[in-house]
C-alpha cells in the first residue's frame, strides 16, 4: 500500500490530478478531515484537525464532492481514505482553552459526560495520563456510549459515500481494551470485515510494544519501527506534524525534495505500507521521479531491522 497524504488539498484539486497521483504509482489518497472546522476558509496547517462535530462537509469539499472522488479514484484502481479526529472537538479561540468551541453542538457542549476531565496530560511516558485527560484540546470521554454512537454514525456515513479506509488521528491517546477501553475493539468488530478496508491510527513517537498493541486492531501509522509485524505498520519519511510543527522543531522542515524521497525509497524497500506527504502549497516534491521509483518496485519487499 503506498499512499499519499494530501493535507489541505481541496476535493476539486484532488480529482484534477488523480491521473497523476496513479502514474507515481501511488495506490491510495489519504485527504484532509472531511468535518465541519471552527474556522473554515485556507488558513493555518492544523485547523482541520479541530473540527466541531461528526458530520460531513467543509471549506475542503462537500458530501457530494467525497462521493464523486470516492467514485473517481475507485475507477482508477485506488482507494480513498479520510483522516478522521474523534480524541477531541475543537477549542474556544483562545490559547490553551479546554473549552469546546461555540460552534460545538449545545447537545455535546452541555453533556458532561462527553469529555475528559479538563486537565492537559504532563507526562506522556504515563499511559493512564495519556488515555484519561486533555493533549492541548477539550478531549472527548472515548468511554462513553453516546460518543461512541456520534462517531460510529458518521464513520457509517463516510462508508456509504464509499470511502475505503480511516486514518484516526492521535490514537494513541485513545486507550486500548486491555486499558479497559473497548473502542478499538468495536472499530475492528464493525469495519474490518469490509472488502479492501484499511483502518490506520497515528501513534507516532511510541515503544514498539505499544504500536504491537495497537497492532492487533489496525495497523499503525508510526515514524519508526523495528518489531515483529511490519505487515501491522505504516511508516513515513515525513508527515505534516515533522514539517509544520513547531512543537516537534519541524525537524523535517529543511530536507530537500530529494533527502525525503530517498528516504522514503528506503522505507519502500523495506515496508510494505508506506506514505508520502505532499508538503503544502502544491509544490509536487510528490512527483519526484525517485518516489515513482520507489512506488513501483519489485511486490517482494525484503524487511530488514536497523
Amino acid at each position: 500500500m503506498r499512499t499519499l497524504h494530501l493535507l489541505g488539498w481541496p476535493i476539486w484539486a484532488i480529482i484534477e490530478h488523480l491521473d497523476e497521483f496513479k502514474n507515481q504509482g501511488f495506490d491510495s489518497i489519504q485527504i484532509t478531515p472531511v468535518q465541519p472546522l471552527k474556522e473554515e476558509g485556507p488558513g493555518e496547517w492544523w485547523l482541520p484537525y479541530q473540527p466541531v462535530n461528526f458530520e460531513i462537509g467543509n471549506w475542503f469539499g462537500s458530501k457530494e464532492d467525497l462521493c464523486k472522488l470516492c467514485n473517481e479514484t475507485s475507477i482508477r484502481g485506488m482507494r480513498t481514505f479520510v483522516d478522521v479526529v474523534c480524541n477531541h472537538l475543537a477549542s474556544q479561540p483562545y490559547t490553551g482553552s479546554l473549552e469546546p468551541h461555540d460552534s460545538v453542538p449545545d447537545k455535546y457542549k452541555h453533556n458532561p459526560n462527553f469529555w475528559k476531565p479538563k486537565r492537559n496530560v504532563t507526562n506522556w511516558n504515563n499511559r493512564n495520563e495519556v488515555i484519561s485527560l486533555c493533549m492541548g484540546l477539550p478531549g472527548l470521554n472515548i468511554t462513553n456510549d453516546e460518543v461512541q454512537h456520534e462517531i460510529f454514525k458518521f464513520l457509517d456515513e463516510l462508508v456509504k459515500c464509499g470511502v475505503k479506509g480511516f486514518r484516526f488521528d492521535a490514537a494513541k491517546s485513545i486507550g486500548l481494551p486491555e486499558e479497559g477501553v473497548h473502542f478499538w475493539d468495536r472499530i475492528a468488530n464493525r469495519y474490518k470485515t469490509l472488502p479492501d478496508f484499511e483502518i490506520y491510527g497515528e501513534v507516532i513517537f511510541g515503544s514498539t510494544e505499544l504500536i504491537d498493541a495497537y497492532g492487533k486492531y489496525m495497523k499503525v501509522l508510526t515514524n519508526i519501527y523495528q518489531g515483529r509485524h511490519p505487515e501491522n505498520v505504516i511508516l513515513f519519511a515525513e508527515s505534516h506534524d515533522s514539517f509544520n510543527d513547531e512543537g516537534l522543531n519541524k525537524y523535517s522542515n529543511s530536507w530537500t525534495d530529494e533527502q525525503v524521497a530517498y528516504k522514503y525509497r528506503d522505507l519502500c524497500d523495506r515496508f510494505e505500507n508506506t506514505m508520502y506527504y505532499a508538503r503544502p502549497n502544491n509544490d509536487h516534491s510528490w512527483n519526484n521521479p525517485i518516489v515513482k521509483d520507489a512506488n513501483n518496485r519489485g511486490q517482494k519487499i525484503k524487511v530488514l531491522y536497523r
